[in-house]
């Protein structure tokens, strides 16, 4: 079934979801479909199709167990931003911020509203997620707060020994992390000394060195491993 997520609960859908369903899926009416709204999904069936479409709820289904992960992503040139929204949306991630670091070639201030919500709004209905991935800009790496994260883990090409996993166990019970990567050219001595007093773990992704585009698809996949073998309805 498809999903669709509603900024209202009203029975009703319009918008870019009605053009989806009536033109692309050519929805019909007895057809099921699942709709999201404030973190809660239910199963629905279409009653009619007029002015809006008209949906009866039949289930709520079960929520799906998740990690709060934010990612911070040093800011990339061209439309790299738009990779990263949406493998992190598919992979989990509750919030992105993209920030300028020293060696950003480009702005943040440059992002399309309108563009990154659709890439979200997509990527979470594919991954079946209860909930939308919210992204924000910050001119500045001091500007974050970082206290928020019970682990802050950063990507660093200076890092030789510590991997992921290293801080990753069956003991440990994460509530919220942080995962840092940096834009092109990667993160300066400066940004490095700072968000280690931050309290940032350096990791290593290897011998290969990742597009900062991609970076976040090989962390937030050994996270979700772990979530997934470790952590899952442990999380209060």
């Amino acid at each position: 079934m498809q999903r669709y997520f509603v900024e209202e609960d009203n029975n009703k859908i319009i918008g870019s979801n009605y053009h989806r369903i009536t033109q692309v899926m050519r929805g019909k009416v007895g057809d099921k479909i699942v709709v999201c709204c404030n973190g809660v999904c239910n199963i629905c069936t279409i009653d009619s199709i007029g002015e809006y479409i008209k949906y009866s709820k039949l289930k709520m289904l079960e929520k799906v167990d998740s990690l709060h992960i934010t990612l911070i992503q040093g800011f990339p040139k061209g439309k790299k931003y738009e990779d990263v929204i949406k493998t992190s949306s598919h992979l989990g991630v509750s919030n992105i911020i993209f920030v300028k670091m020293q060696r950003s070639e480009a702005d943040p201030k440059t992002i399309k509203d309108e563009r990154a919500k659709l890439i979200i709004k997509e990527a979470c209905e594919l991954s079946r997620r209860d909930t939308l991935a919210y992204y924000s800009v910050s001119d500045t790496i001091e500007r974050i707060d970082y206290s928020q994260f019970d682990l802050l883990i950063m990507a660093d090409e200076e890092e030789k020994d510590n991997v992921v996993s290293s801080y990753l166990t069956s003991n440990n019970i994460y509530n919220r992390i942080g995962v840092i990567i940096g834009p092109e050219g990667g993160i300066n001595s400066a940004e490095r000394a700072f968000l280690k007093e931050k309290g940032a773990k350096s990791v290593t992704l290897g011998s290969l060195i990742f597009p900062t585009q991609l970076a976040n698809i090989v962390i937030l996949s050994i996270i979700n491993e772990w979530f997934l073998n470790n952590v899952k309805n442990k999380i209060v």
